[in-house]
């Protein structure tokens, strides 16, 4: 299954980089694919991320959404 507008799928592990901005301690994090979160942006482009390391010590509690082209598949 694809997640969102993409042809990524979930469940794909991926590494986040390139993010720019406030949001730039996402870089190095890795997690998994999925459908973009509502509270977040949801275009064409866009997939939700489950960070891996635990709620607790993660930024935006875990889970966030970022743009295709800030994905490197592992």
């Amino acid at each position: 299954m694809k997640a969102g507008q993409t042809e990524l799928e979930v469940g794909t592990r991926v590494k986040l980089q390139n993010i720019k901005g406030e949001d730039k301690e996402l870089n190095g994090l890795i997690g998994t694919i999925t459908h973009p979160f509502a509270f977040g942006e949801t275009k064409k482009g866009w997939v939700g991320i489950w960070l891996e390391g635990g709620k607790a010590n993660m930024p935006y509690g875990g889970q966030c959404n970022v743009k295709v082209s800030e994905c490197k598949v592992l």
